[in-house]
């Protein structure tokens, strides 16, 4: 048995094979990759040396590209990034909250950035290097100045530019030097994910359903990454005292978001301790208050659509009010006619025999 101690985010405890995830696009490290490994890792600290990269490593690749092939590869890259965005924004809005769309649609922006579609093709055309290197500099540069802004807001945004060149050079090397994002086997139900690091993004390749709780070796608690994986309601710990990559992939563990421990191989006393809460949350979910020979229905007030079905997967016994002024204003139904009949229409699904 093995107990790793980390950072709780999220209370609650889940028990699970553990699945390895790797948001890291290079497997290898060449001198290329070392440099954009800099980039794509915002812990380290005086990086982007521009002028360096300018004057002298794009010697190191000159006349080694077709130029007219690296433009073409950029602006198919480009096109083919859009189009997983706009799945992964679908997705992500499905699947945790139609508000977090604005953190996909950050992403689909800068890539219609003229200033950055520009700049890459002349760098590439200037100084003879790949798309891969030209588009590595230019978001350094970008990335660089939202991480030296005092706004968590902006340093956020800063993560997310990362996101978005992780995808774009995921498209731009070899197939052959990509990283796996997982690292082996199946996505099975009752799974514990572990990273190094995560992205917004990177949870659209992920089947949510089958996972029970979230381990992050490196990540802020305030990152868009954390603020979507709160909303899912599972055990999350972050900062975790050893790296991720020496947690092996498949092993059994208990995921401790009380007192942020992730428990590996546990023994008898652990396990005993998981099945008691497990059956501690069960009493919880079936109890009914008995007074006068009355039982009582819990009913649920919720505000948004995303809170009534976060009550139906808790059992709730119906909806006792609905305060859909709020969902107005968050723009989450919005005055489309169709969008609040399809709204209404899935809260009474989600509460079949039961009062709304």
């Amino acid at each position: 048995m093995e107990i790793i101690k980390g950072i709780s985010v999220n209370r609650g405890m889940a028990a699970g094979k553990i699945l390895k995830f790797s948001s890291d696009p290079f497997k290898e490290e060449t001198l290329l990759q070392k440099l954009s490994r800099e980039f794509h890792d915002l812990e380290l600290r005086d990086i982007g040396r521009i002028k360096v990269l300018r004057n002298s490593l794009h010697k190191k690749t000159a006349g080694r590209v077709n130029i007219e092939t690296e433009i073409k590869s950029f602006k198919q890259v480009l096109k083919r990034s859009k189009r997983e965005l706009i799945a992964a924004r679908k997705k992500l809005s499905r699947d945790i909250n139609k508000k977090f769309s604005e953190i996909i649609d950050f992403q689909i922006l800068a890539l219609k950035d003229t200033n950055i579609y520009k700049r890459t093709i002349d760098l590439i055309k200037d100084y003879g290097i790949s798309s891969y290197l030209a588009v590595s500099i230019i978001f350094n540069e970008r990335i660089e100045l939202l991480r030296k802004n005092d706004k968590n807001k902006l340093k956020n945004r800063a993560y997310d530019l990362v996101d978005l060149y992780n995808r774009l050079v995921s498209g731009l090397i070899p197939a052959d030097l990509v990283e796996n994002k997982f690292e082996s086997g199946e996505q099975e139900d009752g799974l514990i994910l572990v990273a190094r690091k995560m992205y917004p993004t990177d949870l659209a390749l992920i089947d949510l359903k089958k996972i029970k709780g979230i381990v992050i070796e490196r990540q802020n608690i305030e990152s868009h990454t954390s603020i979507l994986i709160k909303s899912l309601n599972i055990p999350y710990i972050i900062k975790i005292d050893i790296p991720a990559v020496d947690i092996k992939n498949g092993q059994a563990a208990i995921l401790d978001g009380y007192n942020g421990k992730l428990i590996l191989r546990p023994d008898k006393a652990h396990l005993k301790k998981f099945l008691q809460f497990q059956r501690s949350e069960d009493t919880k979910r079936s109890i009914k208050i008995n007074k006068n020979n009355k039982v009582p229905a819990l009913l649920a007030t919720v505000n948004t659509l995303e809170e009534a079905r976060s009550a139906a997967a808790m059992n709730v016994e119906g909806i006792g009010l609905f305060r859909s002024e709020l969902s107005f204003l968050n723009g989450d139904i919005g005055l489309s006619l169709v969008k609040q009949s399809n709204a209404y229409r899935e809260i009474l699904e989600l509460f079949p025999d039961r009062p709304v």
